[in-house]
């Protein structure tokens, strides 16, 4: 297994645990943290270092109740230091009581070990409709 699948499946291992500070312990101190959506998603946005991540994890736990969140394929290019991870995941919407279902794809740049950046594509429309009352 390369260091780029190992430190990936380490990050969803984590955080399947609830470790929030050993995600935060697999980062550079340079990170950027993208999670695309519109602002009826309460963790949408670009965050920065450590930190910022640090503060999107209190967002997310503190909006959404996670019921699975399941990586299933993960797509190595160790040439060029990106893993993208195909997924699917159950939540529910704390604020609404709203359940959602969708798939993903999270995409890291890992270099020297640690991850330098995130994106995660994702059904923003699935999530917004489950945290707007309509």
């Amino acid at each position: 297994m390369s260091e780029l699948e190992e430190v990936t499946r380490e990050f969803y291992r984590r955080v399947g645990q609830g470790e929030v500070d050993g995600v935060i312990e697999l980062l550079s101190d340079q990170v950027t943290w993208t999670v695309p959506g519109p602002t009826a998603i309460p963790y949408a946005g670009t965050f920065l270092g450590k930190e910022g991540v640090a503060e999107f994890f209190r967002i997310l736990l503190a909006h959404e109740d996670l019921q699975s969140f399941v990586p299933n394929e993960f797509v190595i290019d160790d040439a060029r230091g990106v893993v993208c991870v195909l997924g699917a995941e159950t939540a529910v919407a704390i604020a609404t009581g709203r359940k959602f279902s969708t798939k993903w794809a999270e995409i890291f740049r890992v270099s020297n070990g640690l991850i330098t950046a995130f994106e995660e594509h994702i059904d923003t429309f699935a999530l917004a409709e489950a945290y707007t009352m309509t």
